[in-house]
């Protein structure tokens, strides 16, 4: 983070440290959080204060003032390495792949301080697992979490894992007055404004990790580097209806087909590309479907993502500079160091995204991470290599209305003094809170609320 002025140039790594009397909230920073849960650099939540981009450099002079320059992209990388590569056959892609992995977690393993893996009993951190105690010579320490909720808590997952590969494992668990009581203190920690669910869950798995390990491997990354979501599948689909269909079809499909906002939301851009999944609040509001598109548009068009790739390699570039670096990462960062533990990541080293930038004819196609998976068989029973994929969920309506209800009813009434002053008008959104039909959703419009103010 920076912030300057005509005779001054201060830096540092947490906001917190600048001494700025002054600070006014950005009004554009609470609107991008509010459509997609994160500020894109250079942008933070006030206006006198930027973020360094990635692959950028910055240089003061006080006579000149601030001098940018852009070394290197997530875009230009990719194609660098896509043009220099050579493919391989399939059957080589995944021999070379396990290899790869083995070696890179063997890398992150090296500590002179104890060290373990966060397992979720997903694909990705169980892979991870297995392969660290595959190469172990010794019982690795493994770490799950989940919370005192009805129909939510998965840790059998991870309890079925660590018993099949032979960790020492360790399972948590944290209650909804947990998060009232420490949720002040986390909130302070956040230099940015980040919605997602399992910051809370992350944090308080680092907590308790942090007895017994202070490093430890995490599965960030490995769903943009091998297009696990489902939403890519979405926009593939998007992509294909607006390439062979007109969009009156479009609008007439949306009403029997039964995903019908991915629809809806499809036919209102007809001539635009943006990706679809990332209007987490789409409006009905005319001129507010345009700001989104407009928005997205221009984070789409900064990135400069070269034409000559595939539809699904531009969207896992897009979400590599945004969303893994802008969130995935600084939730993982802030959570684990709030604990004075250090993350590991080895998904998101450059050697896989090298490896599938190279191999990315053959390993992209309709089955999801079909290269871990593969690989995964060798390590993990059937049950964790072909389960859906599920994230971390939080019971956000009903704490909201029990545990933190007084002082979230408080927030929303008596907004602080920047943030009225920023958006020109008291915010008062909490007779709409309720009417959020699930209230586990992932990405709510309170929880982004809260958290805001």
């Amino acid at each position: 983070y920076y912030t300057y002025s005509k005779k001054s140039f201060f830096f540092a790594s947490e906001i917190k440290a600048f001494n700025i009397t002054d600070k006014k909230i950005n009004p554009d920073a609470i609107d991008n959080y509010l459509k997609i849960g994160f500020n894109p650099a250079p942008q933070t939540l006030f206006d006198s204060i930027f973020k360094v981009e990635p692959g950028e450099v910055i240089t003061f002079n006080i006579k000149n003032g601030i001098k940018k320059k852009q070394l290197t992209s997530i875009a230009d990388y990719y194609l660098k390495i896509k043009q220099n590569g050579h493919q391989k056959k399939k059957h080589d892609i995944q021999h070379n792949l396990e290899n790869k992995l083995k070696k890179i977690v063997k890398e992150k393993l090296v500590s002179d301080v104890p060290i373990g893996v966060f397992l979720s009993g997903g694909l990705d951190s169980s892979l991870l697992a297995a392969i660290a105690q595959s190469i172990s010579d010794k019982k690795i320490h493994t770490f799950s979490i989940g919370i005192e909720a009805p129909n939510i808590n998965e840790s059998h997952k991870s309890m079925l894992v660590a018993k099949k590969i032979g960790s020492i494992h360790h399972h948590f668990s944290f209650s909804p007055q947990d998060i009232a009581r420490d949720w002040k203190k986390f909130i302070h920690s956040d230099n940015e404004l980040i919605c997602d669910p399992a910051l809370f869950p992350t944090y308080m798995l680092a907590k308790k990790a942090r007895k017994y390990c202070t490093v430890v491997l995490t599965g960030e990354g490995a769903d943009e580097i091998f297009s696990g979501y489902d939403r890519y599948q979405k926009e593939l689909l998007g992509a294909r209806l607006r390439r062979y269909l007109p969009n009156k079809i479009i609008k007439n499909i949306i009403t029997w087909v039964p995903n019908y906002r991915f629809f809806r939301v499809l036919s209102e851009f007809n001539s635009h590309y943006v990706p679809i999944s990332y209007l987490s609040f789409w409006s009905s509001s005319r001129e507010k479907k345009q700001n989104y598109i407009n928005f997205i548009e221009k984070l789409w068009s900064q990135i400069k993502i070269p034409e000559n790739i595939s539809l699904l390699e531009k969207l896992q570039i897009f979400d590599l500079t945004h969303y893994v670096a802008e969130q995935l990462c600084k939730k993982t960062d802030i959570t684990t160091m709030l604990a004075s533990v250090e993350a590991r990541s080895p998904y998101l080293d450059k050697r896989l995204l090298e490896f599938t930038a190279i191999s990315a004819t053959a390993t992209h196609t309709d089955n999801k991470k079909f290269l871990l998976k593969h690989i995964a068989k060798k390590y993990l029973p059937e049950e964790i290599v072909n389960q859906k994929k599920q994230g971390f969920s939080l019971p956000i309506r009903s704490i909201l209305e029990n545990e933190l209800h007084a002082e979230f009813l408080d927030t929303i009434h008596n907004p602080h003094e920047l943030i009225q002053a920023s958006l020109g008008k008291k915010v008062v959104l909490s007779k709409d809170l309720g009417n959020e039909k699930n209230e586990n959703n992932s990405n709510p419009m309170y929880l982004q609320l809260i958290e805001s103010l």
